[in-house]
């Protein structure tokens, strides 16, 4: 046992072994991004105190975020703003330190802080998460979609805002849910594209296929979904999206 670890490490590695062993995996990584929303609420909140801004909200807008948390909480990542409505966000260090070797489910409260900050003044953020190798990680990174496009909905990520309702139970796995989880992961990125209503040519396109192998694809796909309709896939795909 290390005796040198401070108190209040002691009472986070407790509290967030009891979290994780009383709740649903995908429970738990909900909790955590919505501890990570409510700490983004209070981001802008004060920084809308000292910079009133009305919508439509700019990209600046949601920088001056970031650049409060690193003048008020110390927050040192590094940030980049790309030209496709991505923000890169380096981490050299896991501010959770060695608590986040044991648990890398934490990286979903800087996930619901930034992706809850950027979906407060957008209506959508997605945010892809890239865990470094060392034990405790060091050199992870966010990457922050800001606008809701076919390329944002292939990548793996929570979403946000995040969807309302059943976070006060605890989620059981729906037939539906079972039902895309069978599916390969290209499979199921066609999925994502067909419930945001994009045609097999336009699946075609964005996944840099022939639109023979898209449809082929989707056959698949409805071959081991029991879809026979192209209208019940559509409906299956966006209930889909909306529960990812």
């Amino acid at each position: 046992m290390d005796d040198s670890k401070a108190f209040p490490q002691r009472v986070l590695e407790g509290l967030s072994e009891a979290v994780k062993n009383i709740f649903h995996p995908s429970f738990y990584e909900r909790t955590l991004r919505e501890i990570g929303m409510r700490l983004g609420r209070e981001v802008v909140s004060q920084v809308r105190q000292s910079h009133p801004a009305a919508p439509p909200f700019q990209r600046e807008d949601y920088l001056r975020c970031l650049e409060w948390m690193k003048t008020h909480w110390g927050w040192n990542h590094d940030v980049k703003v790309e030209t496709n409505g991505l923000v890169s966000i380096s981490i050299p260090h896991c501010p959770f330190g060695k608590l986040a070797a044991d648990d890398p489910h934490l990286c979903q409260i800087e996930a619901g802080m930034l992706g809850g900050i950027a979906g407060h003044h957008f209506n959508f953020a997605k945010v892809e998460i890239c865990r470094g190798p060392d034990v405790p990680p060091k050199e992870c990174s966010l990457t922050v979609h800001l606008e809701r496009t076919p390329q944002s909905m292939i990548v793996e990520g929570p979403s946000f805002p995040l969807a309302p309702a059943e976070e006060k139970q605890v989620p059981t796995v729906g037939p539906e849910i079972e039902m895309f989880a069978q599916l390969t992961p290209r499979e199921q990125q066609i999925v994502r594209l067909i419930g945001e209503g994009l045609s097999d040519k336009g699946i075609a396109g964005i996944l840099k296929l022939s639109v023979r192998t898209a449809e082929g694809h989707i056959a698949k796909i409805r071959e081991k979904t029991g879809l026979k309709s192209r209208s019940a896939l559509i409906r299956w795909a966006i209930r889909i999206n909306h529960d990812r």
